[in-house]
């Protein structure tokens, strides 16, 4: 299964995107699956991070069981680029 990398956006370091625009640029940033699990619904940023290399995004849910929505994107995401 390829290697699954969840990014938030809001760090407090620095922004996701900069993480993202760096795994994206290594040699085997391609083979890293990378997921937005972010509070930010805004289109624009869904449009900007998937355009610059993301796989999925998820907007954290206030319940858990739409939470575990996650868990159904990370298996798509495992089983369909093997």
């Amino acid at each position: 299964a390829p290697p699954i990398m969840l990014l938030d956006l809001q760090l407090p370091q620095r922004d996701g995107r900069d993480i993202l625009e760096r795994v994206k640029s290594m040699p085997e940033g391609a083979a890293i699956r990378v997921v937005i699990v972010t509070s930010s619904k805004h289109p624009a940023d869904q449009r900007e991070t998937l355009a610059m290399g993301a796989d999925a995004y998820f907007v954290k849910p206030y319940h858990l069981n739409e939470f575990m929505q996650l868990g159904d994107i990370i298996k798509q995401l495992t089983v369909h680029h093997n």
